[in-house]
């Protein structure tokens, strides 16, 4: 297939209207997600690409127009937290560069207020990354140097006055200024990121505020129909978890997504 030139400054096919939006179609209904690509340009060119499909070799199965979402299911649901789509096979073949700018989302400013939230900052995220990358020996500079405090005194104080930007490029997070990034808020979708600094194509769909995630997880639009829709996607029955004390967010009968094309208007 040959593709139509783009708009300049867009993704979208010269003559077609200039903002993309992916068009979800299932047997429950309609979603619909308006892409923002000024938020990561580079990163949405290599998404739509991918999704546009085809997915098939056309060399073994002829011209085909297959998306990458076509027949995969929205395979993991939090009830009123998010759900996420599933990926082909194998996972994590497909790796999407992550534009996010730290300071259009204010990370610069927030900043580690009090020795309670040092501690929690230490204990469960530097402390948990640097015992995780050890043996990979991809640790930062900036997180040996957070830690080294850490084993010296036993106190978090030196994060006092850090700022959750400093902290996630301790984390090995790269951040792009000028992009107007998004927060994870409500009908916001991002991608399920594979590391700090790349992607996969499971597509996320926030449901309520994920905070936690704002700066870490690259938005790349949000949804414009449906987002009742994906409300009850969210609260379908679950697989029984394997154990009484385990959790599970596997649907037992995940709702298909039948097709999924790229529109510009």
């Amino acid at each position: 297939m040959t593709a139509e030139p783009a708009t300049p400054g867009s993704p979208c096919p010269a003559g077609a209207g200039v903002t993309p939006y992916l068009i979800m179609e299932t047997a429950a209904g309609r979603i619909e997600i308006r892409l923002d690509p000024q938020a990561a340009p580079a990163a949405i060119e290599r998404f739509l690409s991918v999704v546009r499909g085809p997915v098939f070799n056309e060399t073994l199965f002829g011209n085909n127009e297959v998306g990458y979402y076509d027949g995969l299911t929205f395979a993991y649901t939090r009830p009123q937290i998010e759900i996420r789509t599933a990926e082909r096979q194998p996972s994590g073949l497909i790796q999407i560069p992550v534009q996010i700018d730290a300071e259009s989302l204010g990370l610069h400013e927030d900043k580690i207020a009090d020795i309670n939230q040092a501690t929690d900052v230490m204990q469960f995220e530097l402390l948990k990354d640097f015992s995780n990358s050890k043996e990979s020996g991809k640790r930062t500079p900036q997180l040996d140097n957070l830690v080294a405090h850490w084993f010296n005194k036993f106190d978090a104080k030196n994060l006092i006055g850090v700022s959750r930007k400093e902290i996630n490029e301790a984390l090995g997070y790269l951040y792009t200024p000028g992009l107007p990034s998004r927060p994870v808020k409500r009908g916001a979708v991002a991608l399920k990121p594979l590391s700090p600094k790349l992607a996969g194509m499971e597509l996320t769909i926030a449901l309520s505020d994920l905070d936690e995630r704002t700066g870490r997880w690259m938005v790349i639009g949000e949804v414009v129909t449906g987002l009742n829709l994906a409300d009850s996607i969210s609260t379908q029955p679950l697989r029984e978890p394997p154990h009484v004390r385990s959790r599970t967010y596997i649907p037992y009968e995940p709702v298909v997504i039948e097709s999924a094309r790229v529109t510009c208007r």
